[in-house]
């Protein structure tokens, strides 16, 4: 499979819950490829071609969509989607999986969003910080008994 069609297939896993599947496919692939020392995606990567390998014996050229794993990060795993264009409207929607935590910011026409979360047994702890032209709405992650929230510093109280 190639890098870009893996953009793809994680879309479809994190939009319909499969959380960890889509955790684990990239960090089979995309976390593997790193540890290889690859420093650009190219078209592919085959796992078994490279079982037993330690380093990576070549370098792609960079492909555009090779660097699609980047948008989960920031979109799924952190959970900054954006609604309008310019960032005017943001939703929050992270996707923790088997993760334990997530930091993370991206810089927008409306200035740096930021996002902390952490997973503490069944409680899920979360720290938005947003400039003041952003509006934003937030849905939480299924499956915690209790949730935390703080925006731009200030405990506020998360309800769906």
């Amino acid at each position: 499979m190639t890098f870009g069609f893996y953009y793809y297939l994680l879309e479809i896993l994190f939009r319909h819950g499969r959380d960890e599947l889509a955790l684990e496919l990239m960090r089979a692939y995309y976390g593997r490829w790193l540890k290889m020392g690859g420093t650009t995606f190219g078209e592919h990567f085959d796992l078994q071609a490279n079982e037993n390998k330690k380093k990576v014996d070549w370098e792609y050229e960079v492909h555009g969509y090779g660097t699609s794993a980047h948008l989960h990060f920031y979109t799924n795993i952190l959970g900054i989607v954006p609604l309008e264009p310019g960032f005017k409207k943001v939703l929050f929607r992270p996707h923790p999986g088997n993760l334990k935590r997530a930091k993370g910011s991206i810089h927008t026409p409306q200035g740096e969003i930021s996002v902390s979360w952490n997973v503490s047994g069944s409680v899920f702890k979360m720290e938005i910080k947003t400039p003041k032209a952003c509006e934003y709405s937030i849905i939480k992650p299924d499956g915690f008994a209790k949730y935390q929230l703080k925006i731009k510093g200030a405990r506020c109280r998360l309800t769906r």
